[in-house]
């Protein structure tokens, strides 16, 4: 069950974590290999796939108007529950559907695949 704030995000299929580093790199005269320093820490970044299920196209649009209302600027706490990773501060960034034709013309079930970009943050 992945939560992001209070909002357990819907029927979560994956989940990949990377963590980033910046690295400086400068010439140096007279030499054939840039002197490089390890920058700084980026922080994590969360790649979360998962499908809205609904029975309406009503429903699934709610469910995605409550995604969007997320994507608001604000860091909230990120809890993937995967035994491995520690909730971290995070803003969510650039959510993604996949609307399909088929979507429009069922009647008893809709499956919208959806991937959410959270992004590492300190908060004050």
């Amino acid at each position: 069950m992945v939560k992001f704030g209070a909002y357990v995000l819907p029927h979560v299929l994956d989940v990949q974590v990377t963590k980033s580093r910046q690295e400086i790199e400068r010439t140096v005269p007279f030499r054939n290999v840039a002197d490089r320093v390890d920058g700084a820490d980026l922080g994590q970044t969360a790649r979360v796939t998962g499908e809205i299920r609904a029975d309406t196209l009503d429903d699934a649009h709610s469910a995605i108007e409550q995604i969007r209302a997320l994507n608001d600027g604000v860091g909230r706490s990120l809890d993937l529950d995967d035994g491995e990773t520690a909730p971290f501060d995070a803003m969510l960034t650039d959510p993604e559907y996949e609307w399909s034709v088929d979507d429009w013309f069922n009647t008893g079930r809709c499956y919208l695949p959806y991937t959410l970009t959270f992004l590492q943050v300190d908060l004050p």
